[in-house]
């Protein structure tokens, strides 16, 4: 009997187009049936690729759907469409999987994550997953077939294409209309969305689609891009080494074309805009600027995004039992109750992340770039076995230390619970219980964080969320470790010395205090930072010259400032 592998599509060609291009790579001794909704798009796409299909009406249906035929394998790009038949395929014991396009997960592949494989380019949220594995989204053939004709564009004029994803951003379009004056000696394509209709009005150097499923086509001709932050757009754009910027579609789930953004800003800076028409503007200026063209060419290559489906294809695991169990039903349902409560973690904890990562935006610091030097020296102040406890930082007499900052409000926490109160503090002078109410806040989100981020992932939120409390103004201000090291030192991070590392770790706890008095920095200092480095010596972190040298450094800093 041949095996089969079943694909779940989902509306959108984000959810679309990576499972066509995994369907592509699968040996042809395997059958490929495609689950789709009622939906036009997608019939549409499974009569031009000739694929089998079949349209989902009820559980009953799958449920002898998977009873009756031989389905080795299901593999879904997420959505809540997925659930019913990633539900009873593990109840068939037959093995489930997921490819997270996104650079921040769905809430289907979390909550339907328990035994699947999850397929996802960003380690960061791996913790969340049952069986993690690194992999790009897949690009599809179609889309490889025309890489040697990019960058072959003849015309005597530049081409920008913009679009807004398959259903279109309203802002985005209108920007378009309202702002031609910027492009006057460039060709625009735009593509307005499903949901929206071409005008009447004839503009000049504008060519308007509704939607195309031939976007390769137009590929061909562009010299540059403007996009929402799908994933889908942005891979493919990754792959074929097109020059764009990114307009992430507001109000979007669970702010994920916002986290796409973000995400590719560390690859590529100033890569995206949030205002329509400044995006426009800087369109024009960089299609004008042979020069910038040029240099995002450069960067894109650095990437060198694959897109390989070949790692997809490798992995999945050819299960042949067959029979159903009502336990291993039950199960998968129980499982999703737990991931539930673990996702809603996750949107609570991410959404003040992604507000201090799209407030810093330029200034937001990756794990890489902060100093070892100075993660060192805040560690031997703040939290020495940072790397080995569990986020309780007190070993046996953690329950002590905790009831003692509960009644306390403050003090008894190590760099999680800090980075934690760093992220979520407010000033609240009127609410005399506001801190034992934060106290127990940090306490319970403490093993949340430790559970689904990495060590190095908890420090970069810290030195990125440092705390600015000015009681007598009644205000509180964020910002991150670039920003105070330009203040105190004018220097970038990369460029600090030991001595100055040590200072900016001895001050993090009232930063406002030592910047106002950025030129003379208090002689109270001295001893706190003279034991700090007895510890890096007695540590072996530094040898006899070393500290020599150090010591003479912050003299020099310190007292010769006063």
């Amino acid at each position: 009997m041949i095996e089969e592998i079943l694909f779940i599509l989902n509306k959108t060609s984000g959810h679309i187009n990576n499972m066509i291009a995994v369907a592509e790579s699968v040996p042809k001794c395997y059958k490929k049936i495609f689950l789709i909704g009622n939906n036009e798009h997608e019939i549409k796409i499974m009569e031009k690729l000739n694929y089998n299909k079949i349209i989902y009406k009820s559980w009953r249906q799958l449920y002898y759907f998977f009873k009756k035929r031989n389905i080795i394998y299901v593999l879904s790009s997420g959505g809540k469409f997925s659930a019913p038949a990633i539900i009873l395929a593990k109840a068939f014991d037959i093995q489930t999987g997921f490819i997270e396009p996104n650079y921040f997960p769905g809430q289907a592949s979390i909550l339907l994550s328990y035994k699947s494989d999850t397929f996802c380019d960003n380690q960061e949220y791996k913790k969340y997953f049952y069986n993690f594995i690194k992999a790009e989204n897949p690009i599809r053939k179609q889309i490889k077939d025309i890489k040697p004709f990019i960058g072959k564009n003849c015309n005597y004029q530049k081409v920008v294409l913009i679009m807004g994803g398959s259903n279109g951003i309203k802002s985005l379009n209108d920007a378009v209309f309202n702002n031609l004056h910027y492009f006057k000696d460039i060709h625009i394509i735009l593509i307005l969305g499903r949901l929206f209709q071409i005008p009447d009005c004839i503009y000049p150097n504008l060519t308007i689609y509704q939607y195309t499923d031939d976007i390769q086509e137009l590929y061909k001709r562009v010299d540059f891009v403007v996009t929402a932050a799908g994933a889908n757009s942005i891979q493919e754009l990754l792959y074929l080494q097109i020059p764009f910027l990114l307009y992430p579609l507001p109000n979007s789930k669970h702010d994920h074309q916002l986290q796409n953004a973000i995400y590719i800003n560390h690859m590529l800076p100033n890569s995206y805009y949030l205002d329509p028409e400044e995006i426009l503007c800087k369109t024009a200026g960089i299609v004008n600027t042979p020069k910038l063209l040029e240099a995002m060419k450069t960067n894109l290559k650095k990437i060198n995004y694959k897109g390989n489906p070949k790692i997809i294809c490798n992995n999945i695991i050819f299960n042949k039992k067959k029979r159903f169990s009502i336990i291993k039903f039950v199960i998968a349902i129980y499982s999703i109750l737990i991931n539930y409560f673990n996702f809603k973690f996750l949107l609570f904890f991410n959404k003040e992340v992604t507000k201090f990562k799209k407030e810093l935006k330029y200034d937001y610091v990756k794990y890489e770039e902060i100093p070892k030097d100075l993660i060192k020296c805040v560690l031997i102040r703040e939290d020495g076995n940072f790397f080995n406890h569990n986020g309780y930082p007190y070993g046996n007499r953690t329950i002590f230390y905790l009831i003692k900052g509960i009644f306390l409000g403050y003090g008894c926490s190590g760099i999680v619970q800090q980075s934690i109160r760093n992220i979520f503090y407010e000033l609240r002078k009127e609410d005399k219980f506001y801190n034992f109410k934060r106290k127990i806040m940090e306490i319970l989100l403490t093993y949340y964080v430790n559970k689904f981020y990495s060590k190095q992932q908890i420090l970069e939120y810290y030195f990125n969320v440092i705390c600015y409390l000015d009681f007598k103004a009644k205000r509180i201000d964020k910002f991150g470790i670039k920003y105070l090291s330009y203040i105190l030192f004018e220097k970038e991070i990369k460029e600090l010395s030991l001595a100055e590392s040590m200072i900016i770790s001895r001050i993090l706890v009232n930063p406002i205090y030592y910047i106002k008095k950025k030129n003379e920095l208090p002689k109270n200092l001295m001893p706190s930072l003279i034991k700090l480095l007895d510890d890096l010596k007695k540590l072996k972190y530094i040898n006899q010259n070393e500290y020599e040298i150090t010591e003479l450094e912050l003299k020099q800093l310190i007292l010769q400032d006063n």
